[in-house]
């Protein structure tokens, strides 16, 4: 007898480890939540509802029902159990790494650090304590070079300085000391902390022996700050004191787009010279939160069809962020006893 013997497609195969963290990646995206899962936690009443909800979703269950009492939860409770969430899915897929793709590390826990300082800085003066930013400290901190805790005990500027003098963000806040009693100039301070991260980040990326993987960690990065870019000078423009040289002054570096094509969005969004480029109309186009949304279709893409570990744990972890941000978004409509239909204008999904 003749057997006809069918020849396999070729795959690309990953070494053991790489290639567990890209199918654990790929397979906790699949147990993401729905548009049906939003839709049903935003008719919850009651924020303890809303726990309750996240409670019965296996996804969220093994963090949920650490808590005894889910049904009493408040909306900071909640945000803390959903960072415990993505420290724990973090740590997971970073066992696969095998200490390759620092370069998300650093990405996850910068993000955090510059999230962190900008919010004490900007309370410095007020006669409230931010007790949520006891609450909202995460596993991610351990990884800090800042004394969190110290951060967030913070009164005065000297406080942050203290906190942070171990970390590389120590220089950056010297040079922003405020001087005769005014106030810190927090924009400029956050695009200078940013460029710092970003510096680094683009020579992590450089280093790497792949060229491909080199390719799709920079496209991910420069729609990232493309986009931060394109909403800043939207944002700044409608400020009658905010001239082009001063919107300048507060764009990230490394971005695709040129000066002189955002200095055109800063006179008119709606110039020729604008619009007649791809990226900048889609950009335009996506409205509130472009960041978000066109890092997320960037993830998608990679998340499903790339062969480098790392990349995948990146559009996973980023695509986590954006699950949860929008969970709080929920709640916190909730919260303010917004109808379903509002609140679901306020979030990202895949529809």
């Amino acid at each position: 007898m003749n057997f006809k013997i069918k020849k396999n497609k070729k795959r690309i195969m990953l070494p053991g480890c790489e290639g567990a963290a890209a199918a654990k990646a790929r397979c906790m995206y699949g147990d993401r939540f729905s548009t049906s899962d939003y839709t049903q936690l935003s008719m919850c009443a009651t924020v303890g509802e809303a726990a309750s909800y996240l409670n019965s979703k296996k996804r969220y269950a093994s963090v949920m029902s650490s808590e005894k009492a889910v049904s009493g939860m408040h909306r900071e409770q909640i945000e803390y159990m959903l960072e415990k969430r993505k420290y724990g899915d973090y740590k997971k897929l970073a066992l696969y790494l095998k200490g390759r793709g620092e370069y998300v590390k650093r990405f996850l826990c910068a993000k955090r650090e510059a999230s962190l300082l900008i919010r004490a800085v900007s309370r410095l003066g007020l006669d409230f304590k931010d007790e949520s930013f006891h609450i909202l400290m995460s596993d991610f901190d351990k990884e800090s070079k800042i004394r969190i805790s110290e951060l967030s005990d913070a009164r005065c500027y000297d406080d942050i300085l203290k906190a942070s003098e171990f970390s590389e963000y120590y220089g950056i806040l010297l040079k922003y000391v405020p001087k005769d009693g005014r106030y810190v100039d927090v924009v400029h301070l956050e695009a200078d902390i940013w460029n710092m991260i970003l510096d680094s980040l683009s020579d992590m990326v450089s280093s790497l022996s792949s060229k491909e993987e080199q390719r799709q960690a920079r496209d991910f990065f420069k729609t990232y700050i493309d986009a931060r870019n394109i909403a800043t000078a939207q944002r700044l423009k409608k400020y009658p004191d905010a001239d082009s040289e001063y919107i300048s002054s507060l764009l990230l570096l490394h971005g695709t787009v040129s000066l002189k094509k955002l200095h055109s969005i800063i006179e008119d969004a709606d110039s020729a010279e604008a619009l007649k480029d791809k990226k900048i109309a889609k950009i335009l186009n996506s409205g509130a939160d472009a960041e978000l949304r066109l890092c997320a279709e960037k993830c998608r893409k990679y998340i499903r069809c790339s062969t480098y570990p790392a990349i995948t744990v990146l559009c996973y972890m980023y695509l986590l962020e954006l699950e949860l941000g929008n969970i709080v978004r929920i709640v916190e409509g909730i919260r303010y006893s917004l109808n379903p239909d509002a609140i679901m204008s306020m979030i990202i999904t895949e529809d």
